[in-house]
């Protein structure tokens, strides 16, 4: 499991939201969502990473967390941090 899906699978377990809901809302197959939980999928898109923040319901500090779990440090782009900053 890496640490980007672990995150993801803990604010979901934490909701008590259904993997098979969360996957269904977001538009993605269940398949995929805990494929990228476990760390069986590649990175996914920052527009992904943005919609599952808002999904959770994730607050400044915890989006912030989660950004830094699916880019390393010095891997990002400038247009992809603007979009963070901007949730």
């Amino acid at each position: 499991m890496t640490p980007f899906g672990e995150k993801v699978r803990e604010l979901r377990r934490k909701k008590s939201i259904a993997l098979k809901d969360m996957a269904a809302d977001l538009n993605v197959s269940s398949a995929y969502l805990s494929a990228l939980e476990h760390g069986h999928r590649g990175r996914p898109s920052a527009g992904f990473v943005l919609q599952v923040c808002g999904y959770l319901g994730v607050i400044w500090d915890d989006a912030e967390d989660l950004k830094q779990l699916y880019w390393p440090i010095g891997w990002h782009s400038r247009s992809s941090l603007l979009m963070i900053r901007r949730f």
